[in-house]
């Protein structure tokens, strides 16, 4: 929240609450979350400050069903406001499906970096899945 005022912070306070779906426990204490709430929090809170470049790291797999999916449609929508966010996940259908460049890390080094696709099926053929 670097960068707010006390004022747009408690602006945006209902919106991140309400995203978050965590409404009844949000004035229990932190340490009392499950981790799953803490990511819910966490992914409303970044996502609701409107950064100029995100990095969500195996975020989609937190909460139910209905969650994720309205994480899918903020992510889509923040692309689609030209927003650069950058997503570590070991689900590649997700990357697939919603990325429009994949980069393959293997130890911290670049294996491929090309369209999802074949940045995908290179990895399933050289793990033997395909």
């Amino acid at each position: 929240m670097l960068g707010f005022t006390p004022g747009q912070i408690k602006a945006k306070i209902g919106q991140i609450v309400e995203f978050s779906g965590i409404d009844a426990f949000i004035d229990s204490p932190v340490k009392t979350y499950s981790s799953g709430m803490f990511a819910r929090l966490a992914f409303a809170l970044a996502t609701e400050v409107e950064p100029e470049i995100l990095l969500l790291d195996e975020i989609i797999g937190v909460g139910d069903e209905f969650f994720q999916r309205k994480c899918v449609v903020r992510i889509q929508n923040m692309i689609k406001q030209g927003m650069t966010i950058i997503i570590v996940s070991h689900n590649l259908d997700f990357l697939v499906t919603q990325c429009n460049r994949l980069i393959w890390l293997d130890q911290g080094k670049i294996v491929m970096d090309d369209i999802p696709e074949k940045v995908a099926d290179r990895y399933l053929h050289e793990q033997g899945q395909i």
